[in-house]
């Protein structure tokens, strides 16, 4: 193992490196740039709610935050999401996961239903905050002030 390893640094990877490096340097600073553009707009307002940007990686950033509270979707769930994303239609994942569809953000929470005072409706309803997370916002005393930077514009 060890000296295989010695052997094609000495013979192959630093003349290599000698020659190309200059190119090499391009292609990894392309495969970052790639990595970037892939890398789906999360932001975390706290351990449990999520605001994904609606852009061509939303399903990926609804898949990650989703892993992030301990729900594993399948093909199938993720076929389902992107079909209502396009349809600009909320949903919920596996009974447990809230995703309102708002234009330009996505809000991911947990799923609750919730009878709420009418004051609170109204307040969700002006700040355009997704039906569909809303009985979680209000359960659990969220703040929904701190939402409206990313849904009422």
């Amino acid at each position: 193992g060890k000296l295989k390893r010695s052997f094609v640094r000495l013979n192959f990877s630093e003349p290599f490196l000698d020659e190309y490096y200059g190119g090499v340097k391009k292609s990894f600073e392309f495969l970052e740039a790639d990595r970037q553009n892939l890398l789906p707009e999360i932001t975390k307002m706290s351990d449990e709610i999520f605001v994904v940007k609606n852009d061509s990686n939303v399903v990926r950033g609804v898949d990650m935050t989703a892993k992030e509270l301990n729900v594993l979707l399948s093909k199938s769930q993720k076929d389902e999401l992107s079909a209502n994303l396009a349809k600009q239609t909320s949903v919920v994942l596996s009974g447990k996961i809230a995703v309102g569809y708002a234009d330009g953000y996505i809000l991911v929470t947990p799923f609750c239903k919730a009878v709420m005072p009418k004051i609170f409706k109204e307040k969700a309803r002006i700040l355009k905050l997704p039906a569909i997370n809303r009985g979680y916002l209000f359960a659990n005393g969220v703040q929904i002030e701190n939402l409206s930077k990313f849904f009422s514009k």
